[in-house]
């Protein structure tokens, strides 16, 4: 199979409808560019909350629509063009010491339908839950877990305004034999398939955590298993009859690593992140029986956010990833996105009041309060009484001074009158 074929090819009037429809800031939610492609060790930032102990949680929804109609107009074509996505992002956390667990739900669904395809086509179906536990033992480093799902929800389906003709190949491109004949919607996966589940635990380290720039890295052993059998995937689009593979399930395990880097410009409303991950799967189900380094799985991802409001921002989302043992070929997707936002709840704000206590608890603990209160003044009357007895001390031991002081005073006068007197003579009879 020739490397540079791409994965997922689309015939030529619905990829300009595509490309119209991105020009025009129309593409699937914010939340999609969340989907964990390329993450095999978690990208989350592992920095000790800061938030309360306890449970926390999140729930967000972004949407866009766009609806566009064109009559001779010089290069679109006549008709209607719609695109409309919905997305949903919800969390729960728990938070206790050095333990910090974050689950994290994920969905982001969108159609379209263009004059060269009159009716809604899949855009974007992307279901996603994950698991992270870390445990802390500095504010910046500790050993981490985690639990990834991924799958959609719906069947895919390739459309194509005429019949098309199929024919499947092997993974050396030799035609197997079986082949369909004019498809207008030629079935690629069911529903829930494929689905991934992958597993990864290790040491992070985040040296530097600053809002302008954060560097973290992370190392740790991992596993993924992906279940694609039976689902198909378009290799040459150009070909006639249209060639497409049929991919098995995979088993992965190894060594697994992330290098990355954040940050943002509060005073520009800017944001980035740039991540690069690795997973060389020592043990491994191959067909072709190659080895780990050889089916070494890369992913890059590199983002760019502008916040023009709380509720609306662009982003343009870049990822590359190189998957030898799924597919042959670098996958490149490129998502530049506009958003509209609405947080139901947000973490550290959506906790759950404290019950009210009880008018049994209210009266013992204003009991306990007044005993407090009492116990409180006893200790100050004794430490008043203390300081009196002080004072009156104090000033009995002045008086007992200036007493002395005076006696000797007086003392010393009559000494001098005494000295002063001149001697009497007696004369004897």
């Amino acid at each position: 199979m020739n490397p540079s074929r791409r994965w997922w090819k689309i015939d030529a009037q619905m990829t300009a409808c595509l490309i119209f429809a991105a020009l025009s800031l129309l593409t699937a939610p914010l939340a999609a560019q969340e989907e964990s492609t390329t993450e095999f060790v978690p990208e989350e930032k592992q920095q000790k909350s800061e938030d309360p102990e306890g449970v926390d949680g999140m729930l967000s929804i972004s949407a866009n629509f766009n609806l566009v109609s064109n009559n001779n107009v010089v290069g679109q074509p006549n008709g209607f063009s719609t695109l409309f996505g919905l997305g949903l992002t919800g969390g729960v956390d728990y938070i206790s010491g050095k333990h910090e667990l974050r689950n994290t739900l994920r969905i982001n669904e969108s159609w379209a339908r263009t004059p060269a395809i009159e009716q809604f086509v899949k855009n974007t179906d992307n279901l996603e839950l994950e698991s992270l536990y870390n445990y802390f033992v500095a504010k910046w480093t500790g050993a981490f877990a985690r639990l990834n799902f991924e799958t959609q929800i719906f069947q895919t389906n390739r459309v194509t305004q005429t019949g098309t003709n199929y024919a499947e190949v092997d993974v050396n491109g030799n035609t197997t034999g079986e082949t369909f004949s004019n498809q207008t919607q030629f079935e690629l996966s069911n529903p829930f398939k494929p689905f991934a589940l992958s597993q990864s635990f290790g040491w992070f380290a985040e040296p530097i955590r600053e809002p302008e720039i954060s560097l973290s890295a992370r190392i740790g052993l991992g596993a993924r298993e992906t279940f694609a059998n039976n689902v198909r995937v378009v290799t040459n689009a150009d070909s006639a009859p249209v060639e497409y593979r049929t991919l098995g399930n995979i088993y992965q395990a190894g060594v697994e690593g992330f290098l990355g880097a954040e940050g943002g410009f509060e005073d520009a409303n800017i944001t980035y992140n740039a991540g690069f991950s690795a997973l060389i799967p020592f043990l491994n189900n191959d067909i072709q029986d190659r080895s780990g380094i050889d089916l070494t799985r890369i992913g890059v991802r590199a983002g760019l956010t502008f916040n023009m409001f709380e509720w609306m921002s662009a982003d343009y989302v870049l990822r590359l990833t190189r998957d030898p043992q799924l597919i042959d070929g670098l996958q490149v997707q490129n998502n530049f996105l506009l958003t509209f936002k609405y947080s139901f709840i947000e973490r550290g704000k959506g906790k759950a009041k404290k019950p009210e206590p009880s008018l049994d608890q209210q009266l013992q603990k204003a009991k306990k309060e007044a005993d407090q209160a009492e116990e409180r003044v006893e200790e100050l009357k004794e430490k008043v009484e203390e300081e009196k007895e002080q004072e009156e001390e104090k000033k009995r031991e002045e008086q007992q001074q200036k007493e002395l002081e005076r006696q000797q005073r007086q003392q010393e006068r009559q000494q001098q009158q005494e000295d002063s007197e001149p001697p009497q003579n007696f004369d004897e009879n």
